[in-house]
């Protein structure tokens, strides 16, 4: 069997490589050859790490942006799937399937070598970067499976088309059915490959051993406050930590609740600088980072945050998948949706995105309460540290919905090549 991987940003290899993945595929398959295509193809760093156990090959992935063709197939999709013309759908996908890059034709003879024993796995379908890898692979006869890399993909579009879809839950495999027009037979749950290091009770540690790793008092109430990242322009994010100083002011030093700032990848953290001197507050982050990759968190890493989100008291987000994260363990959570710096372009970002697309869904089954200002916040701080399992019905029901009882997604991940290789 011949795997081609395709792995074109950093938390995929999060996702995939740091859960054993290429163990388990030699296990199942011990004669088997792992193609990995990533940008980090020449990354000595990268490329040792993975190489170092088992038989890899690396090879270049490059960045794809939609052409015009791309984006009238994608334009026209959009249309037929509003109007209800869905039988339509399936001449349009073989379009999109199409068209390859001329950077990958060198391939095909090595494509064609083993074509019969040969199967691809594409690790983040939203995007545009393995659509021409795909498209050669399915020009070849060489099956394509592909994983929807988080919850809110669909959503943002599926880019890249493979002939079977893996996703995390039920939700968004009715979202590829309506959004996407997949047919049902064509996309399964696999869960949350993202969570995998969570579902090891053996990685969590005691509140004593964590508190102690990053310098806080166990006895104390810690909070988390899970930024969101920049994917808005000029967007601001130290205000809802403005908030939470303001919040934990309030209580006499023996009591002050001490506060973690988690910043997501994609926050800069230059801008929260002036926090620094704040007693009782540190900063977490991913730290590890491979060049042409981006953020590329260790396992270890992961287990981390397992940790920080199972010990906080609450966790403060405006809307990231750590909410998810936090329901699933049980942790109260806070969700401000408002910025009194920056009022428009908030209110303008929670109402054309996050609040209209996956999120809302939250929200419309009353299974989070949205935070609209100060009063709120504050009001919700005290009630989550006060009473901390009023609110455990809705996170279970979060849990059920999103995370699910699905706790082998590479497992799932392999039973899907396996189904999909035309000698198995």
């Amino acid at each position: 069997m011949r795997l081609f991987l395709c792995l074109p940003e950093g938390h995929t290899v999060r996702n995939i490589l740091e859960n054993n993945f290429i163990g388990k595929v030699y296990e199942r398959w011990p004669n088997a050859e792992i193609v990995i295509f990533t940008p980090a193809y020449n990354i000595k760093e990268f490329t040792g790490k993975w190489s170092r156990k088992y038989p890899v090959t690396f090879k270049e992935i490059i960045p794809y942006t939609l052409n015009k063709r791309d984006k009238f197939w994608l334009k026209l999709k959009k249309k037929v799937i509003t109007y209800g013309l869905k039988s339509l759908v399936p001449y349009i996908l073989n379009q999109e399937r199409k068209e390859s890059h001329p950077y990958y034709c060198e391939l095909i003879p090595f494509f064609k070598e083993k074509a019969h024993e040969s199967i691809m796995l594409c690790t983040h379908i939203h995007l545009p970067h393995e659509r021409p890898l795909a498209n050669l692979a399915t020009s070849l006869g060489i099956p394509v499976v592909g994983i929807v890399n988080s919850w809110d993909n669909v959503y943002k579009g599926i880019m890249t088309h493979v002939d079977e879809a893996l996703v995390w839950n039920e939700v968004n495999r009715n979202e590829m059915f309506t959004m996407e027009s997949y047919p049902k037979k064509k996309v399964k749950i696999m869960g949350v490959h993202a969570f995998e290091p969570y579902f090891n009770k053996d990685n969590l540690y005691t509140r004593e051993a964590f508190a102690t790793q990053i310098g806080l008092d166990p006895k104390k109430p810690i909070l988390v406050y899970a930024s969101i990242g920049q994917f808005v322009p000029f967007f601001e994010e130290t205000f809802v930590l403005d908030k939470m100083v303001e919040y934990s002011l309030k209580f006499e030093e023996s009591k002050r609740p001490q506060i973690i700032c988690r910043l997501h990848p994609w926050s800069k953290k230059a801008l929260f600088d002036r926090f620094s001197s704040v007693p009782d507050l540190v900063f977490s982050e991913f730290k590890t980072y491979i060049p042409t990759l981006n953020w590329t968190p260790t396992y270890e890493e992961v287990v981390f945050s397992l940790n920080m989100l199972s010990h906080a008291d609450i966790c403060v987000s405006p809307g990231s998948t750590m909410v998810l994260e936090s329901a699933f363990l049980d942790t109260p959570f806070v969700v401000p949706v408002y910025n009194e710096y920056q009022p428009y372009i908030w209110r303008d970002y929670y109402s054309r995105f996050c609040l209209a697309w996956h999120f809302g869904r939250l929200v419309k089954n009353t299974w989070v309460k949205l935070a609209m200002n100060n009063q709120e916040f504050f009001e919700q701080m005290d009630e989550n540290l006060e009473f901390p399992e009023k609110y455990k019905k809705e996170r279970s029901y979060i849990s059920a919905e999103y995370v699910g009882d699905e706790r082998e997604p590479i497992r799932n991940i392999l039973e899907a090549i396996s189904r999909n290789l035309k000698n198995s």
